[in-house]
């Protein structure tokens, strides 16, 4: 939420009740930050990302990472058991042992947003920007992909990893699916069932349904 993070549990009695878990860090936290991200990460540990500080919580201890040079944390993502989070201004870091380490040549996002990380079928790091398309990972360099109808899309607000290595996009024209190799599978707008063309949110549940958050609420598609 905004300045707090937990979970919810109940009152004894089936009553939705919020339980903080800030309580747990060593410092007062007196915060307004947004907690943009929750990921739970192969080692019990449960990731939270505001724009200024990384928590790690396991066993009612949390650790901590503050901002870089001043610089905010963007977009996170958890893929092959590597943590990835944005550093606005500086690049793509991977967490290891609790220390951001830059990817190097990623400095070239410096000027971009990145709205999403994803792994390609030989394990190179796919990265979406916000306005300036998409980039793979080759080598050691960072190259823009061509794709007609990707660089066409004006804004990517985020992008989320699907099952069968598909990739959702959420954008303000509407809500895409890719394949792997970035081929189109599914475009929904407002003139095909959506509501409303602004997307800000993809959830896929166990059974395959995926679940958007609109600008004007929440929409369920059973692809």
């Amino acid at each position: 939420s905004q300045g707090d993070f937990g979970f919810i549990s109940n009152d004894g009695k089936g009553n939705p009740k919020y339980i903080s878990l800030k309580k747990f860090l060593n410092e007062k936290y007196i915060s307004k930050d947004i907690i943009y991200e929750t990921i739970s990460l192969n080692n019990d540990e449960v990731f939270f990302r505001s724009s200024s500080k990384l928590f790690f919580y396991k066993n009612k201890t949390i650790t901590t990472i503050d901002k870089i040079n001043k610089k905010k944390f963007g977009v996170s993502r958890y893929l092959n058991k590597k943590l990835y989070v944005t550093i606005t201004g500086l690049g793509i870091a991977i967490i290891e042992n609790k220390e951001p380490i830059l990817i190097p040549n990623s400095e070239v996002f410096n000027n971009k947003t990145i709205t999403g990380f994803h792994l390609s079928e030989e394990n190179n790091l796919i990265v979406f920007t916000r306005k300036s398309g998409v980039y793979k990972k080759t080598n050691k360099e960072f190259v823009k992909i061509k794709n007609e109808l990707i660089d066409n899309i004006k804004v990517i607000y985020r992008t989320y990893s699907l099952n069968n290595n598909k990739i959702g996009l959420a954008t303000y024209e509407g809500f895409y699916i890719f394949d792997i190799n970035l081929n189109p599978l599914i475009y929904l707008n407002a003139n095909s069932g959506l509501r409303v063309n602004n997307v800000r949110s993809v959830f896929e549940d166990n059974i395959g349904n995926v679940w958007l958050g609109l600008d004007d609420g929440i929409v369920k598609i059973n692809i």
